[in-house]
């Protein structure tokens, strides 16, 4: 007897407005597509097996959204799983939230009995109670079963997932506090916020970190952003407002280097582009590690403040060093049709006298060999 897969011959919206269906589709399948490899996903449903729809695999660890990805056609992408299904909606409605609806709903779950049957692509399909395993039932508990619609040879089906987006929440009102350094406005451009912008919180603590950031790069590096909103009665606006602690500007005090056993100091010292009394920033900390790293004899570089929770206008700075293998020793040897047997060996120095300078010996031997008739020929080079 042949196997037939079950597949998903459409997912139906209903109740979205603002996105189109073709676009939840494709956000919907997306998702799936990276909640694990299809292999471990979407297993094989069978006319043998339907009863047994919801027995899916472990759960996946890390969950993900593929922008632009469409709906597959056919194939594995379309077989069902209803306990993905369910993550699926539930990250339809995380979509909805990016955009300013706060509490939109989604589910696939209806009542079963009060479906109408309908018709796809010359298809009828009547609704079907899917069975499922403890796991999903304890699940769906408050829910209801999924929505799922079946055909008449039991191997396609209908989902229908319906949608209450609720109201969007829009920005009304931005405002910014504490802030002495920069104007309000230079704020709100960095913050790549402004009025009639959906609600989101995402680029609220981005732009948070934006202005943060802003400020780090012009020596405060003990800026603190904080953020509190309201909302209007009808969730339709919300008012959001920043408190800016700028802190004091930091400079360099004195700087110390420790893990440097090997490697001259004063060579390390001259790689800093931070020197004392300069502002501390993270670029010039970024640079100064990348310097440091340049010289090709240590493992890591680490460059911090000391105390770095404490506020100050004079900052020590630590330099943390890990240094790798001064001496090392290469064996080589081969076979080549010109060459013949050839060997050698290298013995290297990184760091020598301290200040990253290589030394290298290097020795190299063949042995040819030529067969001219009964007689050889043997040469040997060094």
């Amino acid at each position: 007897i042949t196997k037939k897969s079950v597949e998903v011959a459409k997912i139906i919206f209903r109740g979205n407005k603002f996105f189109d269906s073709r676009f939840l589709e494709e956000e919907l399948y997306a998702f799936l597509r990276e909640t694990e490899q299809y292999d471990d996903v979407f297993q094989p449903i069978t006319t043998e097996t339907v009863d047994q729809l919801g027995l899916s695999d472990r759960r996946p660890e890390h969950l993900g959204r593929s922008q632009g990805a469409k709906a597959p056609r056919f194939g594995r992408g379309r077989r069902y799983v209803p306990r993905y299904y369910l993550e699926g909606v539930e990250h339809l409605v995380g979509i909805y939230q990016e955009k300013g609806f706060l509490a939109a709903q989604a589910t696939d779950a209806c009542n079963l009995e009060a479906s109408r049957p309908t018709t796809v692509k010359s298809l009828a399909f009547s609704p079907y109670a899917v069975p499922l395993d403890d796991a999903s039932l304890s699940e769906r508990e408050e829910m209801g079963s999924p929505c799922v619609l079946m055909d008449e040879d039991r191997d396609q089906m209908v989902i229908i997932v319906t949608i209450d987006e609720g109201v969007q929440t829009q920005l009304s009102e931005i405002t910014f506090a504490g802030h002495t350094v920069f104007t309000g406005s230079k704020l709100q451009e960095v913050s790549g916020l402004s009025r009639s912008d959906a609600y989101n919180e995402y680029r609220i603590l981005t732009a948070v970190q934006a202005m943060e950031k802003l400020y780090q790069s012009h020596g405060y590096m003990f800026v603190k952003g904080q953020w509190d909103s309201s909302f209007s009665p009808d969730m339709r606006r919300a008012k959001l407002s920043f408190e800016i602690t700028e802190g004091p500007q930091a400079r360099v005090g004195r700087i110390r280097i420790d893990g440097a056993e090997m490697t001259s100091e004063r060579l390390l010292r001259e790689c800093l582009t931070l020197q004392p009394g300069d502002l501390i920033t993270p670029k010039e900390i970024e640079k100064s590690q990348e310097r440091i790293m340049d010289l090709g004899v240590l493992d890591s570089a680490i460059i911090q403040m000391v105390s770095p929770e404490i506020p100050s206008d004079i900052k020590n700075l630590k330099v943390q060093v890990t240094e790798g293998k001064v001496q090392y020793l290469e064996l080589r040897g081969g076979l080549a049709t010109v060459d013949g047997v050839r060997g050698g060996f290298e013995d290297g120095y990184r760091n020598l006298g301290g200040w990253a300078v290589n030394a290298r010996l290097r020795i190299r031997a063949n042995y040819r060999l030529f067969i001219i008739g009964n007689e050889a020929f043997a040469t040997y080079y060094r």
